[in-house]
């Protein structure tokens, strides 16, 4: 499975190509989509004139306010928090459905999707969900493995963020 951006299509091609996999077609799933980054920090009220003309510790300061904004349930999104969790737990939903005994299901998406999966499986949610979900959007890197198990006792998140496989300048943030 796979989000409908280019960066997942592209991602999920070089995996398929590296691994030698074949087998089940891939299928795009746009519930697997980031949420609109740049549409949440162009809300934001104190938005300098060019935000991404700032270096990276001022951009990442903005970036996490703006999207402490739209978390606490602020106007004017595209796509609400609440209507991004309730996809991206649906997209989860039905990959958990699909996987059965001995079965592998993978799925190419990014970080802040990622982030509110490994949230949700760790058991947070209500008012902590947003500064959880934040601290672990804020470390995930590009291209970072996470493991999630499906078992007789539910679906549990087994690692998060994995990304030895990167070294160097391949290592990115977001």
């Amino acid at each position: 499975l796979r989000g409908g951006m280019r960066r997942h299509r592209e991602t999920l091609e070089a995996m398929v190509e590296g691994a030698g996999w074949s087998g089940p077609a891939v299928e795009e799933d746009a519930r697997w989509d980031e949420f609109d980054h740049l549409g949440v920090v162009a809300r934001f009220p104190d938005l300098p004139a060019d935000p991404f003309s700032l270096d990276r510790k001022e951009f990442q300061a903005l970036f996490e306010r703006a999207t402490e904004l739209w978390t606490s349930g602020g106007d004017g999104y595209d796509e609400s928090w609440h209507d991004f969790g309730a996809r991206t737990s649906a997209a989860l939903a039905d990959a958990v459905a699909r996987s059965g005994s001995g079965q592998t299901v993978v799925v190419v998406t990014s970080g802040g999707v990622v982030g509110l999966v490994a949230a949700g499986l760790l058991g947070v949610s209500g008012a902590a969900l947003p500064d959880t979900w934040q601290r672990l959007n804020t470390v995930a890197v590009n291209s970072g493995v996470s493991r999630v198990l499906v078992g007789p006792r539910g679906t549990r998140l087994l690692t998060f963020n994995e990304h030895e496989h990167l070294a160097g300048e391949l290592l990115t943030y977001r």
